[in-house]
């Protein structure tokens, strides 16, 4: 009788103990405090656009109840799903599906406003049992505190965690179309470099304006998209080798990764465009100085066979202003297109400007007044796009880059001028 007593007193313990060992909760939840208000949060987490940013590479939506979605990602990986829920400043929810998951799950974000800012609830549910359930719900718990991270990061100060932590090589570069690929004996979508910045990887590694990239740490660069894909497997400090071609010719180099310094970009668009005018005026000066001087038949003249003449340098430059207006157009709208090739660099569109500014004079006038637009669209941002740092810091941004692109085809301008004149 003793000894059945005690079987079950142990199995009856065994039981308890079990019991007593709550099962893991199959879902995610994460919860941060951001400092923006709970209409901001909501545009951020309900617009395709702003998805990008934050959250993928590529979003296809229009947020609506019972509306479909689908993202990319730049490692190829992709989800879908629908909207179930959209309450302004409140709450967001949609299903989600993939290649890991059997069957959908739910993804459900909860806003609450708090001071100035908002405590956003994530709550990511459904995952089945099973290894397939398991691999989905381990994955989903790695991901989600980095979006959400980059999330608050877009929304507070602007800045893209993916990018600001993505290693360097310090390059400018064109991408090759059919045509020019062809020339180059390189295939269209290869990076043809307009520039290196000195003392980062590219330029210690010996590579020069005019390489054309081919690969990078073994893999086909063909398109921005996939050069960046592979930096966003490296950090800082890492070695990996890049082959390009030089005059046809295929070389290796040894590069190392360098850090990325994000700059500081003036909240105030006035003091962005006298940053601007401070870094336009020397090169605008100097391209002055080089033009004086240079008849129309020298400026027409192309510096070899299949390259550009001055004055195409200066189409392109003018072109690439009214391009980056159209981009900025797009980032107030909240849409980005997605293009494969470079508008500027069209054959048919340099020679459109040079026949609507045939001389010198007027294409150099002509650049200069497509500056001043993009300037003017900056300072006419509307109070909502202001507000929106992310959008407001790509534009800005952009505009103070487009002086470094001057700057390096003042370098070109110069020397189709000496071979003009060699010859």
């Amino acid at each position: 009788m003793k000894r059945k007593a005690v079987k079950r007193e142990v199995r009856k313990k065994a039981v308890s103990g079990k019991a007593a060992l709550k099962p893991q909760r199959r879902e995610v939840e994460e919860q941060r405090t951001i400092q923006a208000k709970p209409e901001a949060v909501f545009r951020a987490l309900s617009q395709a656009y702003e998805w990008q940013l934050w959250f993928c590479q590529e979003a296809k939506f229009e947020a609506r109840p019972r509306e479909k979605w689908k993202a990319k990602w730049e490692d190829g990986f992709s989800a879908e799903g629908v909207f179930t829920v959209l309450d302004p400043g409140k709450k967001v929810t949609f299903t989600w599906e993939d290649a890991l998951n059997p069957k959908p799950t739910k993804v459900e974000f909860k806003l609450q406003p708090v001071g100035g800012g908002t405590v956003l609830t994530l709550k990511h549910t459904g995952f089945v049992p099973g290894p397939k359930g398991t691999k989905a719900l381990a994955m989903a718990r790695q991901a989600w505190s980095p979006c959400l991270e980059n999330l608050q990061s877009i929304l507070e100060t602007g800045i893209d965690l993916r990018l600001a932590r993505r290693p360097m090589m310090g390059i400018g570069f064109d991408v090759l179309s059919p045509e020019s690929a062809r020339g180059l004996g390189a295939k269209p979508g290869n990076l043809k470099l307009t520039g290196v910045v000195p003392g980062l990887s590219a330029e210690k590694a010996g590579l020069r304006t005019g390489d054309v990239l081919v690969t990078l740490d073994k893999r086909e660069v063909t398109y921005p998209g996939k050069l960046i894909a592979v930096l966003g497997k490296h950090t800082a400090g890492d070695k990996i080798e890049v082959t390009f071609l030089r005059d046809k010719m295929k070389q290796s180099a040894v590069l190392e990764l360098s850090p990325r310094k994000m700059p500081v970009v003036p909240w105030d668009p006035k003091q962005v465009i006298a940053r601007a005018r401070e870094a336009y005026k020397p090169v605008w000066e100097e391209m002055e100085k080089t033009f004086s001087g240079v008849t129309e038949e020298e400026a027409s003249t192309p510096e070899a066979p299949d390259k550009w003449s001055m004055k195409q340098v200066l189409a392109h430059l003018s072109v690439s202003e009214r391009d980056n207006h159209q981009w900025m157009i797009w980032d107030i709208l909240g849409e980005i297109p997605n293009t494969r090739q470079n508008p500027t660099t069209a054959p048919e569109r340099l020679k459109a400007a040079v026949a609507a500014a045939p001389t010198l004079p007027e294409l150099f006038a002509r650049y200069k007044k497509d500056a001043e637009e993009s300037w003017n669209i900056l300072l006419a941002l509307r109070p909502e796009v202001l507000e929106n740092k992310a959008r407001y810091r790509r534009i800005a941004q952009g505009i103070l880059d487009y002086a470094e692109h001057a700057k390096g085809h003042l370098g070109q301008i110069k020397r189709v001028l000496a071979a003009v004149r060699k010859t």
